[in-house]
């Protein structure tokens, strides 16, 4: 690595790292200063190991590319020979060697048919041997004239043996018949998508110019998230909330992966930038707004409302939420359940309810769950038309179904909790969430006063208001006292 290129990287880094801390934070909230050295060290290992494997399979794959390789001074130099048998070598193993400082795309220029990319395998380029002999004439470098030597003592010599003897062990090929075009032979779907998929390569390869790769690799990539966050969902969510788990993961992790691979194309093609000797201040700008970009997406699709984190939609697609215990009691007449309202409770008290027609109550000891999940269960309960019961703790959630009881009864040691809906990894916000609004409604048509639901409404979820019991009474909340022994 050139120390220019040395410098670019690291004002590269500080332009990537400097928006991350000022996007990223909500976003990674107060893990962001113990996960990020974690990350760069993980990063810095991975690029390591990568550049290794690539070194290592490099012999592997000049069988295939026709490449041989030759040894200069503990330097690997690849050279092959096109079909008319001139000889070509690897531009980057002269530039190891003789330290050449002059870019590719100047030596392009400056010999036009001698210094380009020829390989119809290998995107790099090639320099012929007379070029290296002519832009070097005349140096006084004892280890320029040195290598000038063996090139045309060792790498030349052996080459054109090799290229003669090819050429001469190669039978004549007979005249392959014309082909019919591409597009005859494919339907117009496969041709549609075939220049797609070749600029989707092109782009993460970094083969795309520089305002290319921000310009129609942003459109690309805008176009598809917006597509991607478009598609419908079920509007039951209790019957349908695996579906819904499948699709928030795919609307979570794809907008990620393509915001991923529209910046690592903008990375790449801003090192063939600056290695092609343009703006610096143009690829530094670029590539901060990308990565600001970036950052900013995905703290945006973080705080749309609709959306759970990662974890939260892995366990819901795999009905792995957590569930409450309910067991029977009272001689088969009341249900007790106990613990958190994960998806799925709703449906496992309804089928108790359908196996046990004699049910007349339900005991709730839960300090809560999925909001979607308490006002179903409220809903199933009205229509049941059951006794709830309180005589321990019952939280967010567990009081959206409590209120759906016909005759609601709590001991006077019994403890609530209320608060509105929202996800813990979230900041809080003052908006209430489109489940607030249809918990108020439910609960002010189950009688409890409006001013208790108000003010049950107003702390967020990581915040809660635990009232008496004989305001839970006085607002309706409740409305018998629940003796115990008495049912």
């Amino acid at each position: 690595m050139t120390p220019r290129l040395a410098k670019f990287y690291a004002a590269l880094l500080a332009a990537f790292f400097l928006p991350l801390y000022a996007f990223g934070s909500q976003l990674l909230g107060p893990y962001l200063l113990g996960v990020l050295p974690v990350m760069v060290v993980l990063g810095i290992a991975a690029r390591l190991v990568l550049t290794a494997w690539q070194e290592g399979s490099e012999k592997g794959k000049q069988a295939n590319t026709g490449e041989h390789a030759y040894g200069f001074g503990g330097n690997e130099l690849l050279a092959f020979s096109d079909d008319s048998g001139q000889i070509w070598i690897r531009a980057q193993d002269v530039r190891n060697v003789l330290q050449l400082e002059r870019s590719d795309r100047w030596m392009a220029q400056a010999y036009p048919h001698g210094y380009r990319e020829v390989h119809p395998k290998v995107k790099a380029y090639y320099v012929k041997p007379e070029v290296v002999r002519r832009h070097w004439a005349g140096s006084h470098r004892i280890e320029i004239n040195r290598f000038l030597s063996w090139m045309d003592r060792e790498l030349v010599f052996i080459q054109s043996r090799r290229a003669t003897a090819l050429l001469e062990s190669t039978p004549d090929l007979p005249t392959p018949q014309s082909k019919l075009p591409d597009n005859e032979h494919t339907g117009s779907i496969t041709g549609l998508l075939r220049p797609l998929a070749s600029h989707v390569v092109a782009h993460w390869n970094g083969n795309q110019t520089l305002p290319k790769a921000l310009l129609i690799g942003g459109v690309i990539a805008l176009m598809v998230i917006l597509l991607i966050l478009k598609l419908p969902r079920p509007s039951n969510v209790i019957a349908h909330y695996q579906t819904i788990g499948v699709i928030g993961i795919f609307q979570l992790g794809a907008p990620m992966a393509i915001a991923f691979w529209w910046g690592m194309g903008v990375w790449r093609s801003t090192l063939s930038w600056v290695k092609s000797e343009r703006s610096r201040l143009f690829a530094l700008i670029t590539t901060a707004f990308s990565m600001s970009m970036m950052l900013s997406a995905l703290d945006m699709l973080a705080e749309r409302d609709t959306q759970y984190s990662l974890a939260d939609l892995i366990m819901i697609a795999a009905d792995m939420d957590p569930q409450p215990e309910i067991k029977l009691e009272a001689g088969g007449k009341r249900l007790n359940l106990k613990g958190p309202l994960g998806f799925g409770t709703t449906s496992r008290v309804a089928r108790m309810l359908k196996d046990h027609p004699n049910i007349e109550g339900i005991e709730l000891h839960s300090p809560g769950g999925r909001a979607d999940e308490g006002l179903a269960l409220g809903k199933l309960i009205r229509a049941s038309g059951l006794t709830t019961y309180v005589r321990h703790g019952c939280a967010s959630a567990c009081v959206t179904a409590f209120s759906g009881g016909r005759f609601r009864e709590a001991v006077s040691t019994a403890r609530f909790g209320l608060h509105r809906s929202g996800f813990h990894w979230r900041k809080a916000t003052e908006s209430w969430q489109p489940i607030d609004l249809s918990v108020r409604d439910f609960m002010l048509g189950q009688g409890v006063d409006r001013s208790f639901v108000a003010k049950g409404m107003e702390p967020s979820i990581h915040d809660i208001w635990e009232p008496i019991v004989a305001d839970v009474l006085a607002s309706g909340l409740a409305n018998r006292a629940w003796v115990q022994g008495s049912s």
